[in-house]
C-alpha cells in the first residue's frame, strides 16, 4: 500500500535564479506577464493581480482542478503568485512550458522547487513538475507581508526549513550508532541556517529576510532531491487533510514543526545526545513554533488529533511506531503549562529502540 506522502521519481532539471526587486508586486507580475500567460494566485493577492492576464484562483492543489485548467489551455506560460499552494499549482500548469514564480511570504521550502505535492483523492504526492526559470522577490511585498506578526510568517518558514533535522534523523535511524557530526554533513543548510539565526535580530529586518529567502531557495533547489521525505511532513498533511485548522494560523512551517520536535527528542534519548534537539528547541521559541501544549491549541491542534493523524498513515511510519510505543512522548516535548520546561526525563523500558 503506498505512503500517503509519496515521491515519484527524481528527474533533473534546469536550477532557478532568485532575484530580487524593488518593484511593487503588481509592477512585477505585469513585467513578467505576456499575452499567453496564465497567472496563478491565492485569494489573497486576487484583487491586486487578476486583471493583469488570464487567471486562476486556487485554494488547494487537487489534481481534478490542475487538469481541468491544463485541459482548457489557452496560455503558453506560468507565472504562479503567492505561498506554496500557488506555487504548487503554477508548477503543474506549467509542464513543458516557462515559468516564473513569485513569492509573497516566506512560510515553506517550494520556492524554487521543480516538485508540486498534488492532492489525489485523499492522497497527497509530491510529483517532479516543472522548475521555475526565475523566481522573483518583490522586497516592498516582502517587508509589508511580514510586518504583521500576527502571522509571523518567517515562522513558517523555519519550521518548514529546519524539518531536515528531522528527515536526517529519520533516515538514519536504525544505524548501530549515528555516523560522527550527522547533521553538520547531511544538513548542512539547516546548520548554517541554525547558526546565523541564533545571532540574528528577530523579527527579521530585510537584510534578514532576504537572508532567509536565500536559504529557502537554495533549500527547494537541492533539499528537496537529496532530503527523504520524513514523517514530520507525513503528519502535516495528514494533520491538514483530517481536521479544518485556519490556514493563517495552522501555517505549514508550525505543523511540519510538531513531528520535527518528536523525532529530535526521540533520537536523542536513543543516542543520548541531546545538542541538537535542544538547539532547535531554543531556535523554535525565539521565532514563536510551538513548544508546549497551550502553543498547539492556540492552533487547534490537540495530542488526540498527532496520534490519530498518525495513525491513518499507511506504510512505515517512525512518528506512529513512537507514539504508540511511548505516548508520553508528546508531553516530554509539549508540556501541559507554557512554565513548565520540556526537561530530559529517564527513558522508559519497552521503547522501540534496538
Amino acid at each position: 500500500m503506498p505512503s500517503r506522502f509519496a515521491r515519484q521519481d527524481e528527474v533533473s532539471g534546469p536550477v532557478s535564479k532568485l532575484l530580487f526587486t524593488e518593484q511593487d508586486l503588481r509592477s512585477t507580475v505585469t513585467d513578467l506577464s505576456t499575452p499567453d500567460t496564465l497567472l496563478v494566485m491565492d485569494e489573497y493577492n486576487r484583487a491586486a493581480l487578476e486583471d493583469i492576464a488570464t487567471s486562476v484562483v486556487v485554494e488547494d492543489t487537487d489534481a481534478i482542478e490542475i487538469e481541468r485548467v491544463t485541459r482548457g489551455g489557452g496560455y503558453g506560460r506560468v507565472v504562479a503568485v503567492g505561498g506554496c499552494t500557488a506555487l504548487d499549482f503554477g508548477r503543474a500548469c506549467a509542464r513543458g512550458m516557462d515559468l516564473a514564480v513569485v513569492p509573497t511570504i516566506l512560510s515553506h521550502c517550494c520556492i524554487s522547487s521543480n516538485r508540486s505535492v498534488i492532492r489525489r483523492g485523499d492522497v497527497y504526492v509530491s510529483e517532479v513538475t516543472t522548475a521555475p526559470r526565475v523566481a522573483m522577490i518583490s522586497l516592498p511585498t516582502l517587508e509589508k507581508n511580514h510586518a504583521d506578526m500576527s502571522k509571523n510568517w518567517s515562522a513558517s518558514g523555519f519550521g518548514d526549513l529546519f524539518s531536515i533535522f528531522a528527515a536526517v534523523a529519520e533516515a538514519n535511524w536504525y544505524a548501530d550508532k549515528p555516523p560522527q557530526d550527522l547533521f553538520r554533513r547531511e544538513a548542512t543548510i539547516g546548520e548554517e541556517a541554525l547558526t546565523w539565526l541564533e545571532s540574528e535580530p528577530y523579527p527579521l529586518d530585510r537584510t534578514g529576510l532576504v537572508r532567509l529567502a536565500r536559504f529557502l531557495h537554495e533549500f527547494s533547489v537541492v533539499g528537496h532531491n537529496s532530503i527523504p521525505v520524513g514523517s514530520e511532513h507525513a503528519l502535516y498533511y495528514a494533520l491538514r487533510q483530517k481536521y479544518a485548522y485556519p490556514r493563517m494560523v495552522a501555517t505549514h512551517g508550525k505543523l511540519v514543526s510538531i513531528g520535527t520536535l518528536l523525532i529530535l527528542r526521540a533520537w536523542s534519548e536513543r543516542y543520548t545526545d541531546f545538542s541538537m534537539y535542544y538547539n532547535v528547541r531554543h531556535t523554535f521559541a525565539k521565532v514563536g513554533l510551538p513548544l508546549s501544549l497551550p502553543d498547539l491549541e492556540r492552533m487547534g491542534v490537540f495530542p488526540d488529533h498527532i496520534c490519530t493523524a498518525c495513525r491513518t498513515l499507511a506504510g512505515p511510519n517512525l512518528l506512529d511506531q513512537l507514539l504508540r510505543t511511548d505516548p508520553s512522548l508528546l508531553t516530554r516535548v509539549f508540556p501541559p503549562s507554557q512554565n513548565e520546561t520540556a526537561v530530559e526525563l529517564p527513558i522508559s523500558s519497552g521503547r522501540l529502540w534496538k
